[in-house]
């Protein structure tokens, strides 16, 4: 993490690591997958709260689960 000090230089305080959910995008695709086949009435919104996504990438994945589910 980078910060800015009071004479404008940055100063490394920890190196950024990837966050383990979403170190596996597939894995975690397969998730919100189940989540929703899980939870029919769930919306984009509440997948993106849950999941730490976007409300646009929770609705395509969403969207896909329907199309797969016959309802799309």
């Amino acid at each position: 993490m980078n910060i800015i000090r009071s004479d404008l230089t940055a100063e490394v305080t920890a190196p950024m690591t990837a966050s383990p959910q979403l170190s596996d995008n597939g894995d975690r695709g397969e998730r919100i997958r189940s989540y929703i086949e899980l939870h029919p009435e769930v919306t984009a919104a509440d997948i993106a709260r849950s999941f730490g996504i976007t409300r646009q990438t929770a609705s395509r994945h969403l969207s896909k689960v329907r199309v797969l589910q016959g309802e799309g």
